[in-house]
């Protein structure tokens, strides 16, 4: 049996061991960062027609411009009255038949992929046949980015490097449709947004597994600690 001041003394070590092992294991996590901003605010262009498909962004340590070799004949169609608008930019370059031109910080590639995902409401006009029609409204938007190191050599064959960087997007802005109307539908074939938003950087898998798998094993040995305290006293 400890006495009681013994058993307070017990019980500080085992609070100091607990936020030092609390300290190391969330050091660990944030030193496995990449030693880049956490958020930063981030300007933005995309467009989605018969001859382009493309992404502009930039901000912060982000040059972002991908772009694909075509875009569709159609982006789509719509009945007159309200739209529930839902529209998606893919980014494009070497990793699948497009071009793309990165920097981020003191890094460049040509590897990119991701999406933005455009969201809004729009109340759409009845036009008589043939009648061209221009009509923009307000968006949200969501995506992400993700860039990967180009190790690829002389002899054409791509080569994947490790990961540059894993973004989240979003924000808001404006969407412009371009496009007419036949039989009574408003075929777009030109979408343009312009928008302005956030990117987040995505912490790497082994980062967030490396500091929950930290914290589990301290509340464990805090447990630990503390049951075999009860039982001293």
């Amino acid at each position: 049996m400890l006495a009681p001041r013994q058993s307070d003394q017990l019980e500080a070590r085992v609070n100091a061991k607990f936020m030092s092992f609390f300290v190391l294991a969330f050091s660990l996590a944030l030193i496995s960062q990449p030693a880049k901003a956490g958020s930063f605010p981030i300007t933005a262009t995309a467009i989605l027609d018969g001859n382009d498909e493309q992404v502009s962004v930039t901000g912060g340590p982000l040059s972002l411009f991908t772009q694909a070799p075509s875009g569709p004949y159609l982006v789509a169609i719509y009945n007159p009255g309200v739209v529930n608008f839902s529209s998606g930019v893919q980014m494009f370059s070497a990793l699948n038949g497009g071009f793309g031109l990165v920097t981020f910080g003191n890094q460049s590639t040509d590897l990119a992929a991701g999406v933005l995902l455009f969201s809004g409401t729009f109340t759409l006009p009845a036009q008589p046949d043939n009648t061209e029609l221009t009509i923009t409204f307000p968006v949200t938007f969501i995506g992400n980015g993700i860039a990967y190191q180009d190790l690829s050599g002389t002899n054409g064959l791509l080569v994947i490097g490790p990961q540059i960087f894993d973004l989240a997007f979003k924000g808001s802005g404006t969407v412009t449709l371009q496009g007419y109307f036949f039989n009574g539908q408003y075929f777009v074939g030109g979408e343009n947004a312009s928008f302005n938003g956030t990117a987040t950087v995505v912490p790497e898998p082994s980062s967030v597994l490396l500091l929950g798998t930290g914290l589990a094993g301290i509340v464990g040995m805090r447990r630990k600690l503390r049951a075999n305290l009860v039982r001293l006293r």
